[in-house]
């Protein structure tokens, strides 16, 4: 690909492969892997970063999984492979867990090879039982079932879990949403985190 003839460029790629790459729920960071340049960070990386209190812990913790991943060069990277990936790292911040991972594109030969961070957010770091109870005065079966109504169980699934009845999970749940003075599911995982 001739960079003067074929197509635009932005941060030194295609822009639709920097289209393609803000359509994903996961944030992408794109180093380039000759020079550790940051070359790009997609929609959701920003809309990650702007909602994590920890945005420089984690936004740094990503950069230097990518500088680690590409000096790692072509000892770990499979020589047919067009993309080689490095195994998950696991990565909690106050307030969330993430999952990080690399993979080395090839985009064509007159683009440099590029270090690509994934980051998912996979869930959010919910307080110990002990915490909840004393913060919005709740017994002990009361901070049981806010922690599963946070993971996002249905009363269904919290009868199962604690060996009650639906009816009672049920109550369970009401009286753990007006403690803690939220009407969600959602909210009080948000509320708890």
């Amino acid at each position: 690909m001739d960079r003067g003839t074929v197509g635009t460029y932005r941060g030194g790629m295609p822009t639709s492969f920097t289209a393609l790459l803000d359509t994903l729920s996961e944030g992408v960071l794109v180093l380039d892997s000759a020079t550790g340049a940051l070359v790009y960070r997609n929609r959701a990386l920003h809309t990650m970063l702007d909602a994590e209190p920890d945005a420089a812990m984690l936004f740094d913790t990503a950069l230097q999984l990518g500088q680690r991943w590409r000096w790692r060069g072509a000892a770990m990277r499979s020589a047919s492979d067009g993309a080689a990936q490095l195994s998950d790292v696991r990565f909690a911040t106050t307030r969330a867990v993430y999952r990080l991972w690399c993979v080395t594109l090839q985009l064509g030969h007159s683009i440099p090879n590029r270090t690509v961070v994934l980051v998912e957010r996979t869930g959010l770091l919910l307080p110990p039982a002990a915490r909840l109870r004393a913060r919005f005065r709740l017994t002990a079966r009361e901070a049981e079932v806010a922690l599963l109504l946070a993971e996002g169980a249905s009363d269904r699934d919290i009868g199962r879990a604690l060996g009650v009845s639906i009816h009672t999970a049920r109550h369970h749940s009401e009286r753990v949403f007006t403690k803690v003075g939220v009407h969600s599911r959602k909210a009080l995982a948000l509320h708890l985190a």
